[in-house]
């Protein structure tokens, strides 16, 4: 199976079971919203997904977040989202933000 078609029955399977989560817990499934890790993924695993619908992103590393921001920053996509999964110590903060 190519990685692609893997990305894509991944996918699907964590969307079906989040359905069900909601479904169990009495919860509308358009209330919750799916943030894909993309922590060791490339931008090309992110563009496909959010060629499939997925629109948020996490990643635990500035560096990680910035780098793949400038890959994907010419894709009509402007869906994407990646959001930090870790406190930003003082001086990354200063390096890439101030």
């Amino acid at each position: 199976m190519s990685r692609v078609e893997q990305l894509k029955k991944n996918y699907e399977q964590v969307l079906e079971e989040l359905k069900e989560a909601c479904v169990q817990a009495r919860r509308n499934p358009e209330e919750v919203k799916l943030v894909a890790v993309s922590k060791k993924h490339s931008s090309k695993d992110i563009e496909f997904l959010a060629q499939l619908g997925q629109k948020d992103f996490g990643e635990n590393y500035v560096q990680e977040v910035l780098a793949k921001q400038e890959e994907l920053k010419n894709l009509s996509l402007n869906c994407i989202l990646l959001e930090l999964y870790r406190p930003i110590r003082p001086n990354m903060w200063q390096e890439n933000f101030l």
